[in-house]
């Protein structure tokens, strides 16, 4: 998960053939966990979950506020911050 992050990071706005492309993986085995990072917040799609209909192209972003602040309560509880 931590490669799709970083790969959005560097090409933000990207449907998942892109990351799959990007990763070396097929398309197909990143659904589960994009799906993960969106539920969790860390990515933004559009169009959102909610809005989707079948067979619709979602591109995706990192939600850097959320993504940072996992990294800061992380460091926290490891006592590296």
């Amino acid at each position: 998960m931590a490669g799709i992050i970083r790969q959005l990071r560097k090409t933000p706005g990207v449907g998942r053939k892109t990351i799959a492309d990007a990763l070396q993986v097929p398309p197909s085995t990143l659904v589960p966990y994009l799906g993960e990072l969106e539920a969790a917040g860390l990515l933004l799609a559009d169009p959102p979950r909610e809005e989707r209909k079948r067979g619709e192209w979602v591109t995706y972003r990192v939600n850097d506020e959320a993504v940072t602040e996992i990294y800061l309560r992380l460091g926290q509880e490891i006592g590296e911050i």
